[in-house]
């Protein structure tokens, strides 16, 4: 009989602390700030995963905040109607989960996401905004779509504030109303100009076949589109700047590619995983810079992280790392304090390339550029693609 007692009193014991537990756990929830995080692409482009690790990085020690990613994968499906989706169900998202700050990573969250959720100031020039937003979004794409469309005719009441953190915008913000709103910041992904233009004259001076001129040569989408105006006013001497081409179709690249090598002149891109084969459907990025590395007759330098992991030359790009990591403690600082860190710009830059195409293509580099894309691999916790040899597939 007291063996009995015993049990039933162990059991209830038990019983208490499960439901002790539990209630710390649901109230430690209750309390808990949250975060989304929305990315434009998915997390099969590998920019994605970096700034992943940078998001990760942020968050370690962290305590009594509750993290949650959208992938609205537009970069698969650049047409019309699943933006449309893409757009509502990040809203959807937001209304259902009510976080306490937003992360919007790339340009097309900002558009998509970003206008409809600020919190405006008294003055703001909303409808002016909104307008130039749809021209942004509905070109060469939705040409007879307006506001309503992508959720932007509907705006966030002005007593449910929520601040709004931007990370690996390639222009500037002026175009999604920030300036205009108040809680909004983080850090832009402007790409490192002087070290672009250096590489490329070294480059070029390492090259049998020297070129008189650059040209930017991206797709059309919105992230290369913001960037034009930004390389255009960098200084590119000795080379002679071109205009900037975008393109929508893999057929005009290539055209563009011989049109560049006819005048002498090298090319730089960062954007070419939205172009189109003759059916509509994406060519993939691989195929792009292969076709584009065998007919340039001069060496084409990339100014993305994974330039050379899809088989280029060489890339000067911007760390994904560094814009998840500063955008993430950013937001946390924010829900800390209360108060919100002016806006940043990228600092870290990355050189990578292959050895491979250097023999290939002749170029006689200075032994820094191998040295420091072999110590950056080496020595820094990133997870850009800095490949050292394509043929033999070591990476760092």
């Amino acid at each position: 009989m007291k063996t009995s007692w015993i049990r039933i009193a162990q059991a209830v014991l038990m019983t208490l602390v499960l439901l002790l537990v539990g209630q710390q756990i649901y109230q430690h929830q209750r309390a808990a700030r949250k975060v989304l995080v929305i990315h434009s692409y998915n997390t099969d482009l590998p920019w994605v995963g970096d700034v992943n690790q940078g998001i990760d990085r942020a968050l370690a020690g962290a305590r009594g905040v509750q993290v949650r990613r959208h992938y609205m994968n537009l970069l698969n499906h650049p047409d019309c109607h699943y933006f449309h989706l893409a757009a509502e169900d990040a809203r959807l998202a937001i209304d259902d989960w009510k976080p306490d700050a937003v992360i919007l990573i790339d340009d097309l969250a900002q558009a998509l996401v970003g206008f409809p959720n600020l919190r405006w100031k008294p003055d703001a020039r909303v409808q002016e905004v909104r307008k130039g937003l749809v021209a942004q979004l509905t070109d060469q794409r939705c040409p007879e779509q307006g506001a309503a469309f992508f959720g932007l005719d509907k705006l966030r009441p002005p007593d449910q504030p929520r601040p709004i953190f931007f990370a690996g915008v390639n222009g500037d913000v002026d175009r999604y109303g920030y300036p205009l709103a108040v809680e909004v910041s983080g850090i832009f992904e402007h790409k490192n100009y002087a070290a672009l233009a250096e590489t490329l004259n070294v480059v070029n001076a390492a090259s049998p076949h020297k070129a008189t001129a650059v040209q930017l040569l991206n797709d059309n989408s919105t992230s290369a589109l913001a960037e034009n105006a930004f390389y255009s006013a960098a200084a590119w001497k000795p080379l002679e700047w071109l205009a900037p081409r975008n393109v929508q179709t893999f057929a005009q690249w290539q055209a563009v590619v011989q049109a560049a090598s006819g005048r002498g002149a090298m090319l730089l891109t960062a954007n070419y995983q939205n172009l189109q084969d003759a059916r509509g459907r994406l060519v993939p990025p691989q195929d792009v810079i292969a076709w584009t590395e065998e007919h340039s007759r001069y060496p084409v330098l990339g100014a993305g992280t994974n330039y050379v992991a899809d088989g280029g030359l060489m890339t000067v790009a911007i760390s994904g790392s560094e814009q998840g990591e500063v955008v993430m403690r950013m937001a946390l600082h924010y829900l800390a304090t209360g108060q919100m860190q002016p806006t940043r710009t990228a600092q870290q830059f990355l050189v990578g390339m292959n050895p491979a195409l250097v023999r290939k293509r002749g170029l006689q580099l200075p032994a820094v550029y191998e040295a420091f894309a072999r110590e950056l691999g080496r020595f820094m916790e990133v997870s850009e693609h800095v490949y050292r040899d394509a043929a033999s597939g070591a990476k760092p």
